[in-house]
């Protein structure tokens, strides 16, 4: 009797596994004070900036009255706009609250992947599997923790994609309607969308009108805060890029670039996937949603703009597809391992095993390591140089700086950001960003001005720096240092 008590208890914990395979990974990433209580890009404090601004009634300003289109995910500065009401009990507070919020968007992902295995094999040993794969992804850890907008966009895909699976076509057409506010990117998604839509039930057309309405709105907002339909970074950070070879191989990259699978992995996962649901299934929603969605999604930042493979800089912008044709991946697997029995299901087993644990370990030291490095960059040099501000100058001083993020968000002054992506009348050429003129502070990376004559000849205030080699967020080691100029 004892014995079956056990039994029936452990075997009530085996569908929680992916849940906590996932709670035990983020412990051991946030096992350092760095990942715990800072973020590894400065773009996530730019959020923080609106979205304090927001949860204090003040719209979208990045200075006081200046309503600006900087946000490239409107609806995650929104959403975590309560957590700047813990403000009194620390920055440290409003850190933790980010970084839990987008845990539970990443936890809502893995329950909503094993829904979809569930839902397309009808097995729950299928959504187990993949759900697990899924909540061992680094890379969704990572986004997890990064105070950036990544798992708020894959909730929307995921939970638009379950709820289409289930018949719930208003509930899907409402958070497929959200995803291009959480990135302007997954505009490419909703005709996608639209088609799934259609095949599902084409007496539901009407529904169709609803796509566009939040996007919509969050257009009419940019085009009276910078003149133009999109938010300001996106004209900035968007390039024409030639396409050729180089973009694909890149894509083949990608697909495995440090997850929890190999590239060759998971391209044959996604292709049995295809055949899976082509052919014995013939749900074309699932393929148009999990497969050309993003893979259309991923071509589509290929294509736009310059593109490197290493830092989460870069990888931020394609990881929302990436991690979708992983979970894609992950669901042949979980479908392919429970329709099959004895020695085949082991010997999938261990192939699949051989193959994916060196790749695993390499990939999950990897993103925790770099976690922890982005994170003191960022603290050690835009943090501390905001902070300096704040300590250091009048509140009445004007600083101009070229990371836009830390220094407005813990400097508390009047910000200029020369690059433009914050102050739209830089970025479309209406004000001078060399001009040194009703400025009190330069907080510069020298080297993007070399020769520009912005801080020549002016005082140094202070230096944050680190060693260029300890620099890991982008290739480019000449941002591992800001120095704060006097302006005469």
């Amino acid at each position: 009797m004892i014995f079956e008590t056990k039994k029936n208890s452990l075997a009530s914990w085996i569908p929680r596994l992916p849940y906590l395979f996932f709670a035990v990974a983020a412990l051991y990433f946030v096992a350092n004070p760095f990942s715990l209580l800072d973020f590894p890009l400065d773009d996530a404090w730019i959020h923080r900036v609106y979205s304090q601004s927001f949860a204090f009634g003040h719209g979208f300003e990045y200075n006081p009255g200046q309503q600006e289109a900087g946000s490239t995910s409107p609806l995650w500065s929104i959403i975590t706009a309560p957590v700047h009401w813990l403000q009194p009990l620390g920055t440290d507070a409003v850190t933790i609250a980010v970084k839990l919020a987008g845990i539970a968007l990443a936890l809502f992902c893995v329950h909503t992947v094993k829904r979809i295995g569930e839902s397309l094999s009808q097995s729950a040993t299928a959504g187990l599997i993949a759900a697990s794969v899924l909540a061992l992804d680094p890379r969704l850890i990572f986004s997890a923790l990064s105070g950036m907008e990544t798992t708020l966009l894959l909730a929307l895909w995921l939970g638009a994609t379950l709820s289409i699976l289930q018949n719930r076509l208003l509930l899907s057409a409402i958070l497929i309607s959200l995803a291009p506010t959480a990135r302007p990117e997954a505009l490419v998604i909703l005709p996608f969308y639209a088609l799934a839509l259609l095949l599902a039930s084409p007496r539901k057309w009407w529904l169709l009108l609803t796509l566009p309405i939040p996007m919509v709105i969050w257009g009419l907002f940019c085009k009276v805060a910078n003149g133009h339909w999109l938010p300001t970074t996106f004209y900035m950070k968007s390039t024409s890029v030639e396409i050729g070879m180089q973009q694909f191989i890149n894509a083949g990259k990608l697909i495995g670039h440090n997850g929890p699978l190999p590239s060759l992995v998971v391209a044959t996962l996604i292709f049995c996937s295809f055949i899976f649901l082509l052919y014995r299934h013939k749900n074309f929603e699932s393929i148009l949603l999990l497969l050309a969605a993003p893979l259309a999604f991923l071509f589509g930042v290929l294509f736009s703009r310059e593109f490197e493979t290493s830092g989460f800089y870069w990888l931020r912008w394609t990881d929302p597809s990436v991690i979708i044709l992983t979970a894609s991946g992950a669901l042949a697997l979980g479908i392919i391992l429970s329709a099959s029995e004895g020695w085949k299901r082991n010997s999938i087993i261990i192939l699949v095993l051989l193959a994916v644990l060196p790749h695993f370990g390499e990939s999950f030291t990897t993103w925790r390591s770099r976690l922890i490095s982005d994170a003191r960059s960022i603290n050690l040099i835009t943090v501390q140089a905001g902070k300096w501000i704040d300590e250091n100058t009048a509140p009445d001083a004007v600083v101009a700086v070229n990371d836009a993020g830390a220094t407005r968000y813990f400097g508390k002054r009047k910000t200029i950001d020369l690059m433009g992506l914050n102050c739209a009348d830089i970025a479309f050429e209406r004000a001078d960003s060399g001009s040194r003129e009703m400025v009190d502070y330069l907080a510069i990376t020298p080297t993007w001005f070399y020769g520009k004559g912005i801080y020549e000849g002016l005082p140094e205030a202070a230096i944050f720096s680190i060693p260029p080699e300890e620099y890991t967020i982008t290739s480019n080691k000449g941002q591992s240092e800001i120095v704060i100029f006097r302006c005469p």
